[in-house]
């Protein structure tokens, strides 16, 4: 029992350090291509587009002019062709958004998009400014005997603003009825492009570590020393998952480094796992003495450093496991080109196939997986020695 026992621990193992090279970069590819920020500007262009269609050619310009406002970005200004690339919020609430996109709709920064958005754009608008001018331009051209002419105009520009307002009222409570079904959807995509960035990755290190279950899990169950070796080193492994998939978050991580800046600080009593918690936080909790858009401030800037300080610890994570995999890989599978017996026989193509089926599970899923069958294992031994020491003693 304890045989077949050791020899899976040792599948188990080479699979997890292959899951957690896809997990390491899984997790910089998404940090450094700002996913969460582009999955955010794919579901609020669909939610504009939603309330006011005339929006649709200008969705995308729209929706960054919002997310770059100072009240909810404290990034640097980029323009022309290297603004695509700025670092985007990843997250917005509702409210802000809706408030946003009325103080946007009666500014003069419409005038950047084309004609058919800005009518859009004024029709979320309470009052249309120009409009107002318009009737301001006929008061102003009323003649002598004005009284009776300004009341009806009066009345007239009373129920043309009455309806703007309503009309408008109404267009921003449909946005806001839409935010939550657009924030699951975004949810959803945004765990579909990981899973196709995890999957994609998952077949790079497949064809790169030229992993092959068929043979891997042959050569655990005749290889007696590589098995030992192998269950040897499982604490050694489980740290490298520690410091892959465990660990302070980087919001986490930012509070830490605020409280060394603020005094007074309150710290969360949880984990913080995204930035709205994290900003719902610092608004409920901020010292007294302190403006919260200077907090704000303050702590964006230790979340960069510290989504920084996570990437290079990913990374160091990252050469220590390649660098043990890429050793297990060389010992069991030989040397030689990366596509080496890629192609050989069509267990070699199946025994790949399964691989990438088994990393695409996700590291947790096999980190916990070596988790319990080394507890298994710890009890399994524990009741041979008691059976041992039990005949013993009948001896």
């Amino acid at each position: 029992m304890l045989y077949h026992l050791d020899s899976l621990i040792a599948f188990v193992s080479v699979i997890l350090l292959a899951s957690l090279i896809v997990t390491a970069l899984t997790q910089m590819a998404i940090a450094l291509f700002n996913l969460r920020g582009r999955n955010l500007i794919w579901g609020l262009k669909r939610l504009v587009v939603q309330i006011e269609p005339s929006l649709a050619e200008d969705a995308d310009a729209v929706v960054r002019k919002i997310l770059t406002n100072p009240l909810i970005f404290s990034g640097g200004e980029l323009k022309g062709f290297w603004a695509r690339f700025r670092r985007l919020p990843s997250v917005v609430r509702r409210e802000e958004f809706s408030h946003l996109l009325v103080k946007l709709a009666e500014s003069k920064d419409v005038d950047e998009f084309g004609k058919e958005a800005v009518q859009g754009l004024r029709a979320l608008a309470a009052v249309d400014p120009e409009e107002l001018k318009k009737i301001k331009k006929q008061l102003d051209a009323l003649p002598a005997d004005w009284r009776a002419a300004v009341e009806n105009e009066l009345k007239k520009a009373s129920v043309f603003a009455f309806d703007r307002f309503k009309a408008a009222r109404l267009k921003i409570m449909e946005l806001e009825a839409w935010f939550d079904r657009i924030s699951d959807r975004m949810s959803q995509q945004f765990s579909r492009n990981s899973k196709i960035i995890s999957v994609g990755l998952a077949v790079l290190v497949v064809v790169f570590f030229r992993l092959d279950s068929i043979q891997l899990l042959k050569r655990v169950y005749t290889d007696q020393e590589l098995r030992a070796r192998l269950v040897a080193s499982v604490d050694q492994i489980r740290e490298t998952g520690d410091a892959v998939l465990g660990g302070p978050t980087t919001y986490d991580m930012a509070f830490q480094a605020l409280k060394g800046k603020v005094d007074d600080l309150k710290m969360p009593t949880q984990s913080i796992l995204s930035r709205e918690s994290a900003e719902l936080w610092l608004q409920n909790n901020k010292p007294a003495d302190m403006d919260y858009e200077e907090l704000l401030s303050k702590y964006n800037l230790d979340l960069s450093e510290a989504t920084k300080n996570k990437l290079g610890a990913l990374g160091d994570a990252l050469k220590t496991t390649g660098d043990r995999l890429s050793m297990l890989s060389m010992e069991i599978f030989g040397k030689g080109h990366v596509f080496r017996g890629m192609v050989s026989s069509w267990q070699s193509v199946l025994g790949r196939i399964i691989s990438i089926i088994l990393l695409s599970l996700g590291a947790p899923f096999w980190f916990n997986m070596l988790k319990n069958l080394t507890n298994l294992r710890t009890r399994l031994m524990q009741n041979e020695e008691k059976e041992r020491l039990k005949r013993q003693e009948d001896k």
